[in-house]
């Protein structure tokens, strides 16, 4: 770097620290100087853009480094895969690698072998995580510095892009989500066209320094039609060094045409080495204590290699309702009443919000594998599999009507349960109707 260049990049920086102080106090904040709610934060962790380390994405992190450093970016790339695997850390991972000045990336490699390191001290400190093998997701670092850092999005956690990112605070990044209503106290149902509406002041601005700008949408399946549509016109004509970081947990809710322009990163579930791994450095970022024994190892099956999933198992009772869940499932035909009547009463109200996440995540997973197990005569966790050939039939001899009729009962819920969110439903209402389409589901009626 020329010494012109290695002074602006200097001024740059010092003149970005100076913003990140003067703007991060009032970052995400409410007009009382509190923090305000984040509809993509797991309440009690550390929120993604606070994540430095990165698990099991090293494929996937490696093809958007090359093809960065190499001139080749997309303008818009769209984050796939189940909730709570990664995606978003890797969004905000890009985003401050592509934000960095050239000076702010030197310090990637040590990151990287830093990172590593602690990954794999974690592996032996994780319950359920001693002497496990390295999972077949991860990539080897390679030792040679060049190569590392040609692979990795790694920037200096001092920099002032990183303070400025985890600030929400760096003047060329704009994060589009679900807004916090402070005087109703609740997220917005959908992202409105009014949030999608500020790009036209962003994209209208130049970056700092000729540099590049970086929009994330997360969820971008979260948005409604007139923000989709809105969105969509910044895809079509997206000005030059403008980024794009679209994730959803459900692509095909997006419209087709900003699948189109948008190149796609399929992300996949963590195995269960590299999950404990992450779930260890969260809990410890947290303060949280994770289970130890048999609850763990459940944890860890039910987590279907999601950090989210299994923290939040790890929190609010969440092996207890699962256990509470097997139990109504195994009452069927006949309700337990008194369990049903317990698991409705937890979500009821603001601090039922995490239960009846739970209960519904939880019930749409355990009847999927019912079916699998019933098809195929795997994917069920312990007494699960006797419960299938109760309830649905033996593996590949069960009736064809009982197994659609529990199919279309999974269908019912994710979409009932998405009504309630979009209009505010009473929770505890929807988990009464619920576990009564799974005893009319059980006595071989028609869950419609």
């Amino acid at each position: 770097m020329s010494r012109t260049n290695l002074r602006k990049t200097k001024t740059r920086t010092r003149a970005a620290e100076h913003h990140a102080g003067l703007d991060a106090k009032d970052a995400n904040m409410g007009p009382d100087g509190t923090a305000l709610p984040e509809s993509d934060r797991l309440e009690g962790f550390p929120h993604p853009r606070e994540t430095r380390a990165l698990y099991g994405h090293e494929a996937a992190e490696r093809a958007i480094a090359q093809a960065f450093l190499q001139g080749a970016m997309h303008h818009a790339w769209l984050i796939t895969g189940p909730e709570g695997i990664g995606k978003a850390t890797l969004a905000y991972r890009i985003a401050r690698f592509v934000l960095a000045g050239s000076d702010e990336r030197a310090d990637d490699a040590e990151e990287v072998s830093a990172t590593k390191g602690t990954s794999e001290a974690n592996d032996a400190r994780a319950p359920g995580g001693a002497g496990a093998n390295p999972s077949h997701n991860e990539v080897e670092a390679s030792p040679a510095r060049g190569a590392t850092r040609a692979a990795s999005l790694a920037i200096s956690p001092d920099s002032a892009t990183a303070r400025q990112v985890m600030a929400l605070s760096h003047p060329s990044l704009m994060v589009i989500r679900r807004p916090y209503d402070a005087t109703r106290k609740r997220f917005a149902a959908a992202i409105p066209v009014d949030e999608v509406r500020r790009l036209r002041g962003f994209l209208g601005l130049t970056a700092g320094g000729g540099g590049w700008r970086v929009v994330i949408v997360d969820r971008a399946d979260e948005m409604n039609i007139n923000a989709a549509n809105a969105l969509l016109k910044s895809l079509e004509e997206p000005p030059e060094r403008c980024l794009f970081l679209l994730v959803s947990a459900r692509p095909g809710r997006l419209l087709p045409t900003i699948r189109s322009r948008c190149r796609l990163l399929a992300l996949a579930p963590l195995d269960d080495g590299v999950l404990a791994r992450a779930a260890h450095t969260a809990a410890e970022a947290a303060g949280v204590t994770l289970p130890e024994g048999e609850d763990w190892q459940h944890a860890l099956a039910l987590a279907d290699g999601s950090v989210r999933r299994l923290l939040a198992l790890c929190q609010n009772d969440g092996m207890a309702c699962y256990r509470d869940l097997l139990a109504l499932v195994a009452s069927l035909p006949a309700l337990d009443r008194a369990l049903v009547l317990r698991l409705a009463d937890r979500a009821e109200g603001p601090a039922g919000e995490p239960h009846f996440e739970l209960f519904f995540s939880l019930l749409g997973s355990l009847i999927a594998r019912l079916v699998r197990q019933a098809i195929r005569g795997s994917g069920a966790i312990g007494e699960e599999a006797e419960l299938a050939a109760r309830l649905i039939g033996p593996p590949g001899g069960g009736p064809a009507d009982g197994l659609a009729r529990w199919a279309e009962l999974w269908e019912i819920i994710q979409r009932e349960k998405a009504t309630a969110e979009a209009y505010n439903l009473d929770r505890r209402t929807l988990v009464l109707e619920t576990c009564l389409r799974l005893e009319a589901v059980a006595a071989g009626t028609s869950s419609a």
